[in-house]
């Protein structure tokens, strides 16, 4: 195997995975991160005593195999999360997803929101067929390339699109069905079944993992200004180097600011699209938030807040823990410049109109922190989700550079992670 010197562009979770890898197999890396900290939008921040405040992926699923072998390697900390379930707001009432107790709704349990059970289950049906493998959207039938919304709403019914699908999905994406492709709904339904009776873990702050992997590699905290051609390698260029290398990893969705490549290579980059979002941790009674693990707001329910999260489930201080918020990617565009006293007040007003329990609170709330998410989770749509299935069959490695992240068809942690292994696999 031929040796090669290899610059890596972004120290997220995918570029540090393949960098890694690539490490291992005997190549020269160096990491390019413009930060001055590693993990992207693996976040986790120490406020007020509370230790474990992740403000962007906030824990790991039970089916992240990649992530739990990796934490495994790196002797990282990590338990198993024993948490209360998931609910959603469905015309103000908190409905846990589950088809036990009073409040019960479960996929199987609102019967008034499926219109038609026998085109519910061709769908579903269709999903686990066609369904590519998890976290890859890049692989399986096309049979799935229309939105989200048009297979469900228009085949199952407008609660059940709203409801089941929308609200968690605006909770971990930002936005809904009408933009997302099917393909992303059937491979995050098959990853549900999949995770049955695997229960959620973390390593007392996601940041650690990547942290960790960075340990290994020489990172250069520099902002990448130009990557050009010259000859058969590449010139890296940044404020305080210039660099030459046989191989280019782009693992951050801002290529398009420094690298001018083919057409094959201009499409995909011009064809990345994220979703806004803020993400802010609020001190509160943990009695409030005790019920769920996390609670889905849709857009018909609340077009500010989509997300509440019950940190708690990881740590907690004398009955105060940590409550995650989140917001729906078109509101917080509208406000992301604005102070965060000004954020904050606008989150807590919008939080205990969904969340009534909230008033209870016998301590007056306590705002720690919160993080502004420009690019917060890439728009899975059916155009974009067709590009770069297609970069995967004939783009990748043309002229020496190639692309990794979760923006590459490979959704959340996992398939960063996933990502990052197949770019180096093509690079062994």
């Amino acid at each position: 195997m031929k040796h090669l010197r290899i610059a890596v562009v972004g120290a997220g979770i995918a570029g540090l995975t393949a960098a890694d890898a690539l490490q291992r197999n005997g190549h020269e890396v160096i990491v390019y991160e413009k930060e001055q900290r590693v993990g992207g939008r693996m976040l986790t921040r120490e406020v007020g005593g509370f230790t474990q405040i992740d403000l962007g992926a906030n824990f790991f699923a039970g089916d992240y195999h990649t992530v739990r072998r990796y934490c495994k390697r790196f002797h990282l900390p990590h338990r198993t999360l024993h948490e209360p379930p998931a609910a959603f707001v469905y015309h103000g009432r908190t409905v846990l997803f589950t088809i036990f107790g009073p409040r019960a709704a479960g996929v199987l349990g609102r019967f008034i929101m499926i219109r038609d059970w026998r085109s519910a289950l061709a769908v579903f049906w269709q999903g686990l067929v066609h369904s590519a493998p998890l976290y890859d959207l890049s692989q399986g039938s096309s049979a799935s390339d229309d939105t989200t919304a048009a297979v469900v709403a228009n085949r199952i019914g407008e609660d059940f699109c709203t409801y089941i699908v929308g609200a968690p999905m605006g909770g971990l994406v930002f936005y809904g069905p009408s933009r997302a492709s099917a393909r992303f709904l059937f491979n995050a339904a098959h990853q549900a079944i999949y995770a049955l009776g695997k229960h959620n873990f973390s390593c007392e702050g996601v940041a650690h993992l990547p942290e960790a992997i960075a340990q290994t590699l020489p990172i250069r905290h520099e902002k990448v200004d130009t990557v050009q051609r010259c000859g058969a390698r590449w010139v890296v260029t940044t404020t305080a180097s210039e660099e030459t290398f046989d191989r280019i990893v782009i693992a951050c969705p801002d290529g398009q600011h420094f690298f001018t490549g083919t057409p094959r290579q201009q499409e995909l980059l011009e064809s990345i699209e994220y979703s806004s979002t803020i993400t802010a941790a609020i001190e509160v009674d943990s009695a409030a938030i005790q019920q769920f693990a996390m609670l889905f707001i849709a857009e018909k329910e609340n077009n500010k807040i989509s997300l509440i999260t019950n940190e708690g489930r990881k740590e907690s201080q004398h009955g105060r823990a940590v409550m995650g918020v989140a917001l729906h990617g078109a509101f917080a565009q509208t406000i992301i410049g604005e102070p965060d006293q000004t954020i904050f007040s606008a989150m807590w007003n919008e939080a205990v109109t969904v969340l009534p329990a909230l008033k209870q609170n016998k301590h007056v709330p306590k705002f720690l922190t919160l993080q502004r998410w420009q690019r917060a989770i890439p728009v899975y749509s059916p155009k974009s989700v067709a590009v770069v299935r297609e970069f995967w069959q004939k783009g990748q490695g043309e002229h020496g550079v190639y692309f990794c992240g979760d923006y590459m068809n490979h959704p959340f942690v996992e398939g960063a992670m996933l990502s990052g292994l197949k770019v180096a696999k093509l690079l062994a």
